[in-house]
Parts: structure tokens; C-alpha cells; sequence
């Protein structure tokens, strides 16, 4: 085996291997994009909305008013 075979082969191992860990990172790639996908489903799907936190913050609001209104008044 002169130089330039063994040359030829250890560029295509090398080739070989970048190919195959090449596909291997693509794979995680697709399959961690649909990951985030079915993620930001279910975050816009299961979390509250503004217009339902801003409800239940004015009910706080309005319970937090009635004490201290009652805290003044005992004055």
C-alpha cells in the first residue's frame, strides 16, 4: 500500500465520520425544534392570560382596599 491509498483512506474515514455525525446532530435538531414546538403549545395553552390575572389582581386590589379601610377606620 503506497501513501496515497492510505491517504485515500483515512480521508474517507474522516468523511465518513463527519457524515454520520453530521446526520446525528441534524436528527437532535429536528426532533428538538418539534420539542419547542409542542412546548409553546402547551405554555399558550396551560398559563393564565393578562385579561384573567388582571381580574384577579382587582379582586385582590379590591380585598386589600376593604382592610385597610377597616385598619383606618379602628384608628
Amino acid at each position: 500500500m503506497d501513501n496515497q491509498q492510505v491517504l485515500n483512506l483515512v480521508v474517507s474515514l474522516v468523511c465518513g465520520i463527519m457524515g454520520w455525525l453530521l446526520n446525528e446532530l441534524w436528527s437532535a435538531h429536528k426532533a428538538l425544534a418539534q420539542e419547542h414546538h409542542a412546548h409553546t403549545l402547551t405554555v399558550a395553552k396551560d398559563y393564565v392570560s393578562k385579561e384573567d390575572l388582571n381580574k384577579q389582581l382587582d379582586e385582590i386590589r379590591k380585598t386589600l382596599d376593604n382592610i385597610w379601610k377597616a385598619v383606618r377606620k379602628g384608628e
